[in-house]
């Protein structure tokens, strides 16, 4: 095991919203959650982010994000894809990609 592994599944109708998540327990569920109110520290619009630059090819993120493994804010790197209507990804923290 090199890093655990944060997934994610949001979709791209006029008001995105998380569909799916694959990743440790979290306070609150994070399904349901539209995709403007995922913002990371020093307020990047990260779901923002992610639906405009998400492409068939794919493409990286970088941000800070309280790990929940450390209780600390890291660099967290995000790969991401647009397919079918929706918008799969996979986050790690740790060396970039």
């Amino acid at each position: 095991k090199d890093r655990d592994l944060y997934l994610f599944v949001h979709n791209t109708e006029a008001q995105p919203k998380v569909v799916a998540y694959g990743g440790p327990k979290l306070k609150h569920d994070p399904i349901g959650t539209p995709v403007t109110e995922i913002v990371g520290f020093g307020g990047k619009q990260i779901g923002k982010l992610v639906q405009e630059q998400a492409t068939e090819k794919g493409a990286w993120i970088d941000y800070l994000w309280l790990n929940p493994t450390t209780g600390k804010p890291e660099q967290k790197f995000t790969w991401f894809i647009r397919s079918g209507g929706y918008v799969v990804g996979c986050g790690i923290y740790g060396s970039a990609h």
